[in-house]
């Protein structure tokens, strides 16, 4: 009997202790559920969360009394901040200045007669549009320089380094070209259905799109292709007729945004197009990408309105927020989570996802571009980078 009772014991000890184990399993489940819904309702980005903290361990050391720092901004041209550096393009050399301590980082001299800066993630893409040449660079190396056989049209650069070059062809009407970060050829392509005026990558260059523009019954019309690059073929096409396209662009969803003067779409899946602002609707201003290349844009309901909007479009093309502002920004930029828009006498920090107002900033009218990096807003005015304050 004794026996029998120290089995049930040792039988329910068992039990008791199972139980207790599931409980605890459960509990760790409910908790990594509930951050993780905390996560998708805050619209947190993991690779946003380490860029701010980089950022913040940079911005203590900030010292304003370095600035402002020479770096002969070409006339019309941004700031642009790449993989928590500022950089800017003059006409003879692309400068990289750490925010930190004021001093020049990554800086290379080009030579290029017209001068186009692209970047996306850690790599940088210069091309002299008219002519021959393009180089890929990282934040810290040179990858490489190509010089082609024909002029230069466009070229974008995605995630993973590889790049997209529209040139022009004795063969056909443009010709697209597909090299990756190691200079391999991916795609060498003939468009013979028009001129092409915007090429784009998807995140990991398995996706090109591209807007080829040509007269029919005498109006000039764009039609934007997706491109399978493994392929070669065509997934998707669409025409816009009597539109002027001033960009194309995929988010890290893959969706891809096409960019109007006076229409804002969104081709999803390279399946459906989704209108966001019909045709007519808005006119274009400023419009800038967030860290996961979503959209953010600045637009009228008509030119020379003395008011306008700015917009953030998530990656399925659903605003998000929006909020007024007077009259029309200089520029917008958006990093951590925010947007900054520089207005003509002040810059204005807001939410990305929620649209309020945050701080607000004095400036004068000779600032051309402004960036947030952490608590830090940086300016470029004349030739000159500065700290706002």
């Amino acid at each position: 009997m004794p026996s029998n009772e120290r089995e049930n014991q040792r039988i329910e000890q068992k039990k008791q202790k199972e139980k207790k184990v599931k409980r605890i399993i459960w509990i760790a489940l409910f908790v990594v559920l509930a951050v993780l819904l905390v996560l998708k309702v805050c619209e947190i980005d993991f690779a946003d969360i380490k860029n701010r903290i980089n950022s913040l361990s940079v911005a203590s050391a900030v010292s304003e009394n370095n600035y402002p720092v020479t770096v002969n901004v070409s006339n019309g041209e941004n700031i642009h901040l790449v993989n928590g550096k500022l950089y800017a393009l003059n006409e003879s050399s692309v400068v990289s200045v750490d925010p930190a301590s004021a001093s020049q980082s990554y800086t290379f001299d080009h030579g290029y007669a017209s001068p186009v800066f692209k970047s996306n993630g850690n790599y940088t893409c210069l091309f002299d549009r008219g002519g021959t040449r393009l180089r890929l660079d990282t934040t810290s190396e040179e990858l490489y320089e190509k010089t082609f056989d024909k002029s230069i049209i466009t070229a974008d650069v995605a995630k993973n380094g590889t790049i997209a070059c529209a040139l022009f062809s004795d063969e056909a009407k443009s010709r697209i070209i597909v090299l990756n970060k190691n200079e391999n050829k991916k795609l060498d392509y003939n468009v013979k259905d028009g001129y092409v005026t915007y090429v784009a990558l998807n995140q990991n260059a398995s996706l090109l799109a591209y807007a080829s523009v040509n007269s029919k019954n005498a109006f000039l019309t764009t039609t934007v292709h997706i491109l399978n690059i493994g392929s070669g073929e065509d997934e998707f096409t669409l025409e816009y007729d009597k539109s002027n396209i001033i960009d194309l662009h995929f988010n890290d969803s893959g969706n891809l945004y096409v960019l109007g003067d006076d229409f804002l779409s969104v081709i999803k899946s390279q399946k459906k197009e989704e209108v966001v602002f019909k045709k007519g609707s808005i006119s274009t201003i400023n419009y800038c990408y967030t860290s996961s290349n979503e959209l953010v844009i600045n637009y009228s309901g008509y030119n020379k309105s003395t008011k306008s909007k700015v917009a953030y479009i998530k990656s399925n093309g659903k605003i998000k927020s929006s909020f007024n502002i007077k009259g029309e920004a200089k520029s917008i930029s958006s990093s951590s989570n925010e947007i900054t828009v520089l207005l003509p006498q002040k810059i204005c920090i807001y939410s990305l996802t929620k649209g309020e107002k945050k701080e607000s900033i004095p400036c004068d009218s000779s600032v051309n571009s402004a960036v947030k990096a952490s608590s830090r807003v940086y300016i470029q005015y004349g030739q000159y980078i500065d700290v706002a304050k």
